[in-house]
């Protein structure tokens, strides 16, 4: 009987630890996006003096950007359409002049504000839609200027972290739920 009793105390003791451990690693499920944001200059300072010009639809951009920004599924689950609260998009604001999308990849709708109504920033609207686990959404927008990004989240049960891409001309990110 004793035997039983030692056996008891042994289990109760290394169970408790092992069931602590094990809800910590594989219990709670919560979704983890990654936003990498990149800004490259289109002309370099170096060759400022070449006659060189960047337009985009027949308007001609002034210190011109190229910004990417890639949204990585790197959770344990897929992030579903149902996680964006409300129905609501992803918003990804910028402080400068805005032309448009030069990309988009990605099994979501992307939409943008327009060259005319964007002089003062603009923005890319990410629809909801399946990220599935290991999957990319991104797009490439152009801007006159470093601009800085802001996004706008309304993604539920999902931890969001912020990647520089260490481009020095990459500004540092500012991020709303």
């Amino acid at each position: 009987m004793d035997w039983l009793s030692f056996i008891a105390v042994v289990v109760t003791i290394t169970g408790i630890p092992i069931t602590i451990l094990a809800t910590r690693t594989w219990g709670t499920r919560r979704a983890k996006v990654q936003i990498t944001l990149d800004a490259t200059s289109i002309i370099p300072i170096e060759i400022d003096s070449v006659p060189l010009k960047v337009t985009y639809e027949d308007h001609l951009v002034e210190n011109p950007y190229l910004i990417t920004v890639i949204i990585d599924n790197k959770g344990p689950r897929d992030v579903s359409s149902a996680m964006f609260d409300a129905d609501k998009s992803l918003f990804f604001w910028f402080d400068q002049p805005f032309y448009g999308l030069t990309s988009t990849a990605g099994s979501t709708e992307f939409a943008s504000s327009s060259a005319e109504e964007s002089q003062g920033g603009g923005y890319v609207q990410i629809f909801p839609g399946l990220l599935s686990r290991g999957a990319q959404w991104s797009f490439s927008a152009l801007v006159s200027g470093p601009a800085k990004v802001r996004c706008e989240s309304s993604l539920i049960d999902t931890k969001t972290i912020w990647a520089n891409s260490g481009s020095p001309d990459t500004p540092e990110p500012d991020f709303m739920y």
